[in-house]
């Protein structure tokens, strides 16, 4: 099978720009499928929705039986349908199907509904579209911990579904025929939209608010037509009859300003507190209006859902899922402004929305009525935070976008960021230098093997096809088993043949010590490089001066395709390396450079070590040279093509790095590692003196990676809370979220490779990248515990050390006083 040729085309997937949508409907499709399984197991939750689909199969029956079906709940409460005939009407697809596919559907509707109010939001503040994605997704699972947003999944609302229309319908073209029928509509189908009448006639909109009107008696038409008898009953007294809603306005589940009084009173009477929450209304009211003639009509929109849910008699804690996007408008705000009080008052009121979950509790022991003292406070989180938000967002807001007008400030964003860290953007590392032009530079290409017959002929073909010759190529053979000595015979190049394998660190150090190149090129024997590698390393030589290391990236594409792994690890590995152009912190040698100098200030490669081992060298690098990664420096890579191996060799890198970055960060100084016989001398270092890796000159410890330390994070917490499952299905919630944490992580690298491979393959990178999470986690975790362990041993060692010689001297100082007094008498006779 001949390998395929590396090719230099340049590669400019956006990675930077990934959309995200397809992670956000691949988590809206686990928390559906996660629902069903939840339902299967405990048959119990979804009592609004069964409420739903009882009503659309009572009226589906006949008319005049609407408002007598009753579900029982969970907690054994009997529950009324208590929405409009036409809202009946349009449930009765999901009584027409089984309990587990309207869930399934429902929970994938509400979950998508979700990502495209964030989405709207995000848009209106002028986030550019090809950040949308990502900051949908990142805005989706922060969504999901706040019990307005998990309540509601996990009861089956509608709530969600008709915050969508209103959004969609009042920050729209206010020019078009039918502004305001989405508003109307949503009133029909349940009754709370109808604040929002109110308000376009505050702000002047009379015809929106008639055609909302108009909209609204639309739907009441369609119910006397289709069902007389339950449309009568229903709009002749039953919509005002609050007891088959709650028995009790006191349950802490009632999250409205007269459940708060009724709480704070310790009185279930509706008509106490009439006037507090009068001027409530009126005060949110003229808050929303003046945000729009401000021009700020989403902050008027939301002020506006605020003072709905602060003056209903009854707002269950899900209709609070209205915080979702004021939340994320604040936060876009306070970030675009650089304001710490902002985002910290955001990331407050977060914690108060995720902090309701606790009130399950409370009704579950029966103490959801009567409160005091600091419970009365708790019982009362989310009122008290939307009387603060109405407040102070629409001021704060409004002086933020003052500001920026009067400034000039970008709507969103912040500067770009230097270009060689731009994705989009990579270092090209100048014009490419002619052979001709580096006549004066001599390359030495270094390549360790070991077993890799199958490779190295492309290997060795690749570097004699270059277009800037090597002055030599060095093969260094570490005892291989196979035919690599023969193929290497076969080439003008010098081989190096070990008796016994001693790893990659001592043949690459042996092949520098036989090199005689101003500039060494290592490159792994299963890498056939592009045809200009070795020139365009050499010109990031040339255009940064103070480059100690130029390594390059691999191809998308694997050398041989040997199956799915292997295709998940090659794009993995090229979406890494890829992310890492520019200027980086850690040292890659399977296609690097290094100028000879910079090899011998270091010391060469560690031998110690098998794995890891060019991570190790990068923490020894003196810090006055640049790490850089150059994505015209690339090769197609033959990786590994099977799980287990795959995810061995992952373990002992991990472990072995974690060791490395320990050592790093918690000893003194970096010492050398062991040079092969008849090396340059150790040591050496520039003219200059640049190169001493002491004292302020050393380098920072490596740089970690925080996406990929949340994805372990979240892979590995979510499999160590799934056992709360077995404790109560409802807890299934918690590993699904840490799930969803694990993919908002690795969000560029699965958008990449649904780019890449489409929808089948995202599926398979999701759950590789899952695996190799975990198998890192825990290679990092023992490798961090075996490091601090060799290190207080070896500190506790120096102590005993330095103990024994302090006993030592302070046993010989008397004797030495003994001695000196007998010379000074003898001086004095």
């Amino acid at each position: 099978m001949a390998p395929a040729t590396a090719t230099n085309a340049p590669l400019r997937p956006r990675i930077g720009a990934a959309p995200g949508s397809a992670v956000v409907a691949l988590l809206a499709t686990l928390v559906a499928v996660g629902a069903v399984a939840v339902h299967r197991v405990t048959g119990r939750y979804w009592g609004d929705l069964a409420v739903y689909r009882a009503g659309g199969s009572a009226a589906e029956a006949g008319d005049g039986g609407l408002y007598q079906v009753t579900v029982r709940g969970a907690d054994g409460i009997e529950l009324g349908f208590t929405y409009p005939p036409f809202a009946a009407l349009l449930f009765q697809p999901f009584a027409a199907v089984g309990p587990e596919v309207a869930i399934g559907v429902w929970t994938l509707g509400s979950m998508l509904a979700l990502a495209a109010v964030l989405r709207l939001v995000l848009r209106s503040t002028g986030v550019p579209d090809p950040r949308l994605g990502t900051l949908t997704l990142v805005g989706t699972v922060a969504a999901l911990p706040m019990f307005a947003v998990s309540g509601h999944l996990q009861v089956g609302q509608v709530g969600l579904f008709l915050m969508l229309v209103v959004l969609v319908d009042l920050t729209g073209d206010p020019r078009r025929w039918w502004y305001g029928l989405g508003v109307g509509l949503a009133a029909g189908i349940k009754l709370t939209p109808l604040v929002f009448v109110v308000y376009l006639l505050a702000t002047g909109r009379v015809r929106a608010a008639a055609t909302a009107i108009g909209g609204f008696l639309g739907t009441i038409a369609i119910g006397f037509l289709w069902r007389p008898v339950d449309s009568s009953g229903y709009w002749s007294g039953a919509l005002l009859d609050t007891s088959r809603v709650t028995a009790d306005l006191r349950t802490i589940l009632n999250q409205s300003l007269p459940g708060a009084l009724a709480r704070l009173t310790d009185s279930g009477d509706p008509r106490l507190g009439w006037l507090p929450v009068a001027l409530v209304g009126a005060a949110g009211l003229a808050v929303a209006v003046w945000c729009a003639r401000a021009g700020e009509e989403l902050l008027g929109v939301l002020a506006c859902a605020t003072t709905g849910l602060l003056v209903s008699p009854i707002s269950w804690h899900h209709h609070w899922v209205w915080a979702v996007p004021a939340l994320a408008l604040l936060a876009e705000r306070a970030w675009r402004l650089g304001s710490r009080i902002g985002l910290a008052a955001v990331g407050l009121a977060w914690l108060v929305f995720v902090a309701g979950t606790g009130w399950v509790l409370a009704g579950l022991r029966g103490q959801d009525l009567h409160f005091d003292g600091w419970g009365l406070l708790y019982s009362n989180l989310y009122v008290l935070t939307g009387l603060a938000l109405l407040g102070w967002l629409p001021f704060t807001l409004r002086r933020a976008a003052r500001t920026a007008r009067e400034t000039g400030a970008p709507a969103y964003g912040a500067p770009e960021r230097d270009r060689e860290h731009r994705l989009d953007q990579p270092d090209h590392g100048g014009e490419t230098r002619s052979p001709a032009d580096s006549d004066a530079v001599r390359v030495s290409v270094v390549i360790p093997n070991y077993n890799k017959e199958k490779t190295l002929r492309a290997c060795l073909t690749a570097v004699y096809a270059q277009s800037l010759p090597p002055a030599e190529v060095i093969v260094v053979d570490d005892a291989s088993t196979d035919l690599s000595r023969q193929i290497v015979a076969g080439f003008p190049c010098t081989l190096l043949a070990f008796a016994a394998n001693r790893g990659v660190s001592a043949a690459r150090n042996a092949g520098a010590g036989r090199a005689t190149g101003e500039v060494l090129f290592f490159v792994d024997s299963d890498i056939a490089l592009a045809p200009d590698a070795l020139a365009a390393a050499l010109g990031v030589l040339r255009q940064h001066p103070r480059c100690g290391v130029v390594q390059g990236i691999y191809d998308l594409h694997p050398l041989f395709a040997d199956g799915p792994v292997e295709s998940y690890k090659t794009l993995f590995e090229h979406f890494w390396r890829r992310r890492a152009v520019g200027v980086t912190s850690s040292t890659m040698f399977a296609l690097t450079a290094v100028p000879r100098p910079v090899f011998d200030a270091v010391g060469g490669f560690d031998e110690r070590l098998r794995d890891a081992e060019d991570v190790e060298f990068g923490t020894r690098l003196p810090a006055s040279y640049e790490i850089r990664t150059s994505d015209r420096v690339i090769g197609r890579h033959d990786d590994v093509d099977r799980l287990w191996p795959y995810l061995s060799e992952l373990f002992r890198r991990a472990l072995t790095y974690a060791g490395a970055v320990v050592v790093a960060r918690w000893t003194p100084s970096p010492t050398p590692g062991p040079r092969p016989a008849g090396g340059p001398a150790g040591g050496a270092c520039p003219a200059d003196g640049s190169g001493s890796a002491s004292g302020s000159e050393r380098r920072e410890p490596h740089r970690i990676d925080l996406g990929s330390l949340a994805g372990m994070l979240g892979s590995a917490s979510a499999v160590a809370t799934l056992p709360l499952a077995v404790a109560s299905p409802w807890l299934l919630a918690v590993p699904l979220t840490l799930l969803a944490g694990f993919l908002a992580a690795d969000r560029e690298l699965l958008t990449f490779a649904f780019r890449q491979r489409g929808p089948g393959f995202l599926l398979y990178a999701a759950l590789m990248r899952f695996l190799t999470h975990l198998t890192e986690f825990a290679g990092l975790t023992l490798g961090v515990a075996q490091a601090v362990v060799r290190l207080r041993k070896a500190r506790r060692d120096a102590e005993r050390s330095e103990g024994a010689d302090e006993r030592a001297q302070r046993a010989n100082q008397p004797a030495q006083d003994s001695s000196s007094g007998r010379r000074a008498k003898r001086g004095g006779r």
